[in-house]
């Protein structure tokens, strides 16, 4: 498989109180090798720090054409079929969804290089992952905001995981809404101490906001026990 995954779902559900762990517990059993033995590759489950009720996880593709087979084949599986009512049910919103590309080809997405722990592990405290989302005053200026964000996180002594972009095709598979009338500008973060971290959020990036038309939207992720991203 290609390392370089260009096309990610950012996928933010909202889900009925006191459900989170069920949800993870599918996910970190049941929805990891059987989305990525078809193609959909789960890069990310996570907490939602002072968020109980919120779970995100990243899928990537290595291209756009290839997403629909795969969202077919997983959705149209054994595996989704067997699980989907206990994962629906936990459910109240799934239709948060920003389908990106990242912004520069020879800047793409690296799957993490790791293996994914065994069923069973434990969570442990790690690194913590912030991804930003930002929405431009003029969409043509992604490039220029692009080039900006990263000089300022530069001086910061940040360096992004990855930045994304509102992917602007049709969504062929229906069945899973993404966002088709907000677009953003996604960056992806990694703390690996609280220290770190609280300092970057004390003080963030200043010098954007001529670019933006709203401040951005932070959220603080913990991943669950198998995420690749941890």
């Amino acid at each position: 498989m290609n390392a370089t995954l260009p096309v990610v779902e950012l996928r933010r559900y909202t889900l009925h109180p006191g459900q989170r762990d069920t949800l993870i517990d599918l996910f970190d059993n049941e929805f990891l090798e059987s989305q990525d033995e078809v193609g959909a590759h789960v890069l990310g489950q996570f907490r939602v720090e002072g968020a109980p009720d919120q779970f995100v996880w990243l899928r990537g593709f290595e291209d756009i054409a290839r997403r629909r087979p795969a969202l077919e084949a997983f959705y149209q599986g054994p595996i989704w079929r067997e699980h989907r009512d206990v994962a629906n049910a936990t459910m109240a919103d799934s239709d948060d969804v920003h389908l990106l590309a990242t912004v520069s080809p020879e800047d793409g997405f690296q799957r993490p290089n790791r293996p994914r722990r065994p069923r069973g592990a434990f969570a442990t405290n790690g690194s913590r992952f912030i991804v930003m989302l930002y929405r431009l005053r003029d969409s043509d200026q992604g490039g220029a905001f692009d080039q900006r964000l990263r000089e300022v996180l530069a001086e910061t002594g940040v360096d992004p995981l990855a930045s994304f972009s509102t992917l602007d095709v049709e969504n062929d598979y229906p069945a899973l809404p993404v966002h088709a009338d907000d677009p953003v500008h996604v960056v992806l973060l990694r703390f690996d101490n609280a220290v770190g971290l609280e300092t970057w959020l004390q003080a963030p990036p200043a010098a954007l906001s001529d670019f933006l038309k709203s401040p951005p939207e932070t959220l603080i992720l913990q991943p669950t026990a198998r995420s690749l991203l941890r």
